[in-house]
C-alpha cells in the first residue's frame, strides 16, 4: 500500500536538497559519500519505486490526491500504471497531509487489508 508516494528516490532526494538549499554540487558530493559509505552497494539509478513495484508483482492499493502540492499526482499515476495488480484511489481536495486521515480512504485501506 502506498499513499501519496513518489515514484523514484532520486526525485525525493532532489526535492529535499532544493528545499534545504543544497547546490547541485553539494548534492552530488552527498550522493558520492553515500555510495562510499555503503561500499558501492548503493546505486542511485536503481532506487526506483516504480521498478521495485514492478518486480514485486503483488497486489497493491495506491492512494494519491489530485491536488497534492508536495508530490505530484503524476507520480501516483505512473506507479499505478507500472504495477499489474493495483487498485488506484484518486482523491481530490485533500492535498498531501489530509489524505491518510480521510474516512473514505481509511475504509478503503481497511477493506484492502482485510482481503
Amino acid at each position: 500500500m502506498l499513499i501519496s508516494s513518489f515514484n523514484h528516490c532520486n526525485w525525493f532526494v532532489e526535492m529535499f536538497a532544493r528545499h534545504i538549499g543544497l547546490t547541485p554540487e553539494v548534492l552530488g558530493r552527498v550522493r558520492e559519500l553515500f555510495v562510499q559509505r555503503y561500499g558501492g552497494r548503493l546505486d542511485w539509478g536503481r532506487m526506483s519505486v516504480l521498478e521495485m513495484a514492478r518486480q514485486a508483482g503483488l497486489p497493491a492499493l495506491l492512494v494519491h490526491d489530485e491536488t497534492d502540492e508536495e508530490i505530484p499526482f503524476e507520480h501516483g499515476l505512473s506507479l499505478a500504471a507500472a504495477m499489474p495488480c493495483t487498485q488506484f484511489k484518486a482523491t481530490h481536495g485533500l492535498g498531501h497531509h489530509r489524505v491518510a486521515r480521510n474516512p473514505e480512504v481509511i475504509r478503503r485501506v481497511v477493506d484492502f487489508l482485510a482481503h
